[in-house]
């Protein structure tokens, strides 16, 4: 039984970080026009992914675009993602064009590589889903929730903080990070 258990534990341990390294390896886009991949972004900003309908991102970004300065302030970047687009530059070129300064909002960051995002977001759905089938006997692996919002805060040292679905309550999010210490006691930001 031991052995079977420590088994156990070995496989979820290489899963997470086999799911950390993908996370770590998406390319993005920031304003500028700079692209990096996002362990690249590590000590410098929490990354808010929203994953879900473009309805449902925008209204998100809609809502989060009245705390921007906030959003700055505590380095909190938003990185959507459109589960019903195949492609997205449509509404990124527009952002650019409306902005006087031919970049969109600094808070933003575009996701490249539309297939390894989707694959990211679909391997840690299916963890999860299997995490809640072990921890609660006879349930299912929930079904596709592509049309609901999906929201994964992504700690400074390249860790999910949460993964929630519905828009987040920006003012109670930046509250939460203000009231955060500059470093624990291990030295995670």
């Amino acid at each position: 039984w031991e052995e079977k258990r420590g088994q156990l534990d070995i496989k979820k341990i290489t899963e997470k970080s086999g799911l950390r390294q993908q996370l770590a390896s998406l390319q993005v886009e920031l304003n500028d026009g700079t692209q990096t991949e996002v362990q690249n972004l590590r000590d410098s900003r929490r990354l808010v992914i929203l994953a879900g309908t473009a309805a449902e991102v925008t209204r998100s970004i809609n809502l989060a675009s009245r705390a921007s300065p906030d959003l700055q302030r505590c380095d909190l970047a938003l990185v959507p993602y459109f589960t019903d687009l195949d492609d997205d530059s449509a509404g990124w070129n527009a952002m650019k064009e409306g902005s006087g300064t031919g970049m969109w909002d600094p808070y933003l960051i575009r996701p490249l590589d539309r297939d390894a995002w989707g694959k990211w977001l679909k391997d840690d759905k299916q963890a999860q889903d299997e995490k809640r089938g072990e921890t609660k006997e006879g349930t299912k692996p929930s079904a596709s929730i592509d049309r609901l919002l999906r929201v994964y805060i992504i700690r400074k040292d390249g860790k999910i903080g949460a993964r929630t679905v519905g828009p987040p309550a920006w003012p109670k999010l930046v509250k939460q990070v203000e009231a955060l210490p500059l470093t624990d006691q291990y030295g995670t930001p």
